[in-house]
């Protein structure tokens, strides 16, 4: 996934859309680089962590006399040695297993934020 895409996305969502007061249930939902297999340890999700932290220091307009929001990732599965590794991915899975599996989790972790990335190796031989 191209930095630019992650940090322009979700950026500018939670730039217009977060609320100060409010804690974040984020669960990042996909496929291996969810999982952060074979490429950079813990996938994308670090890096979207630094970003879903920045809106707010990088002065987006919300009022400066509230509280900031805050962002927990959650999930049935845990990357260890990552900050907040909670997450719902799964290496192998095709879109129609991931989202059988997210059923459960959903109802048990009750996000109100998912994010989902799937899909980006499919039609590769």
């Amino acid at each position: 996934m191209h930095p630019w895409l992650l940090d322009n996305g979700v950026h500018e969502f939670f730039r217009q859309y977060a609320k100060r007061d409010v804690a974040y249930k984020v669960m990042p939902v996909g496929d291996s680089t969810t999982v952060g297999k074979g490429g950079a340890f813990g996938g994308y999700r670090p890096y979207m962590r630094q970003i879903l932290l920045g809106p707010v220091r990088r002065g987006a307009q919300m009022s400066s006399s509230l509280a900031e929001p805050s962002f927990d990732f959650v999930g049935p599965e845990r990357t260890a040695g990552i900050t907040d590794g909670e997450h719902e991915g799964h290496s192998g899975f095709t879109t129609t297993e991931i989202a059988d599996e997210v059923r459960c989790s959903v109802a048990a972790e009750r996000p109100n934020v998912i994010t989902l990335l799937a899909g980006l190796k499919m039609g590769r031989a």
